[in-house]
């Protein structure tokens, strides 16, 4: 079996942080205050959970008209 280490996971961060007071979400990278916050501490495996996850939520967020997002938060 060959033991091939992977790659470390790079934070999503561009330097673009500024939280959506209505989605609670970074505009820059998608991600929430907790996911943030979590980060230094997440496995290399949950770091790319988190990126599937932003990955999806930017797809929505960036698809939706911003009237329905009080309606979708538990999605966010």
């Amino acid at each position: 079996m060959l033991n091939m280490k992977r790659k470390e996971v790079s934070s999503p961060c561009n330097d673009v942080c500024k939280i959506d007071e209505q989605t609670k979400v970074c505009n820059g990278c998608y991600r929430t205050v907790d996911e943030i916050a979590a980060w230094s501490d997440f496995s290399e495996t949950d770091k790319r959970i988190v990126l599937d996850i932003i990955e999806k939520r930017k797809e929505i967020l960036n698809s939706i008209d911003s009237d329905i997002l009080p309606v979708l938060e538990w999605v966010i």
